[in-house]
Protein backbone atom coordinates (compact mmCIF):
# COMPACT_ATOMS: atom_id res chain seq x y z
CA UNK A 1 0.00 0.00 0.00
CA UNK A 2 2.98 2.72 0.85
CA UNK A 3 5.65 0.95 -1.50
CA UNK A 4 7.88 4.26 -1.86
CA UNK A 5 11.66 3.87 -2.97
CA UNK A 6 12.79 5.92 -0.04
CA UNK A 7 11.46 3.58 3.17
CA UNK A 8 14.88 3.24 4.66
CA UNK A 9 15.10 6.79 5.03
CA UNK A 10 11.33 6.84 6.20
CA UNK A 11 12.57 4.29 9.21
CA UNK A 12 15.64 6.45 9.74
CA UNK A 13 13.60 10.17 9.91
CA UNK A 14 11.01 8.49 12.56
CA UNK A 15 13.83 6.62 14.18
CA UNK A 16 15.30 10.04 14.79
CA UNK A 17 11.68 12.05 15.71
CA UNK A 18 11.37 9.38 18.03
CA UNK A 19 14.51 9.85 19.72
CA UNK A 20 14.12 13.51 19.72
CA UNK A 21 10.38 13.14 21.72
CA UNK A 22 12.26 10.35 24.13
CA UNK A 23 14.93 13.54 24.91
CA UNK A 24 12.07 16.38 25.67
CA UNK A 25 13.65 18.18 22.73
CA UNK A 26 10.24 18.02 20.79
CA UNK A 27 6.90 17.85 22.49
CA UNK A 28 3.50 17.38 21.42
CA UNK A 29 1.15 20.10 20.63
CA UNK A 30 -1.83 17.91 22.61
CA UNK A 31 -3.84 20.22 24.60
CA UNK A 32 -7.19 18.52 25.93
CA UNK A 33 -7.98 14.38 25.47
CA UNK A 34 -11.70 13.39 25.09
CA UNK A 35 -13.01 9.62 25.50
CA UNK A 36 -15.84 7.91 23.88
CA UNK A 37 -16.44 7.66 20.09
CA UNK A 38 -19.96 9.53 19.88
CA UNK A 39 -22.07 12.32 18.90
CA UNK A 40 -21.55 14.45 22.04
CA UNK A 41 -18.17 13.87 22.42
CA UNK A 42 -17.85 14.85 18.69
CA UNK A 43 -20.14 18.24 20.14
CA UNK A 44 -18.05 18.80 22.43
CA UNK A 45 -14.88 18.86 20.52
CA UNK A 46 -16.40 20.72 18.08
CA UNK A 47 -17.68 23.74 20.16
CA UNK A 48 -14.16 24.02 21.39
CA UNK A 49 -12.57 24.05 17.89
CA UNK A 50 -15.03 26.86 16.81
CA UNK A 51 -14.61 29.14 20.04
CA UNK A 52 -11.50 29.82 19.17
CA UNK A 53 -10.20 29.41 22.72
CA UNK A 54 -8.54 25.75 21.92
CA UNK A 55 -4.84 25.98 21.37
CA UNK A 56 -3.10 22.71 20.43
CA UNK A 57 -4.67 19.74 19.30
CA UNK A 58 -7.63 17.77 20.68
CA UNK A 59 -7.67 13.95 20.13
CA UNK A 60 -10.76 11.65 21.03
CA UNK A 61 -9.72 8.34 22.18
CA UNK A 62 -11.82 5.37 21.51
Amino acid sequence: MFNTRDKSRQQEILARIAELADSGKIVSTKNREFYGLNAEVFREVHKLQESGKSIGKNVIQF
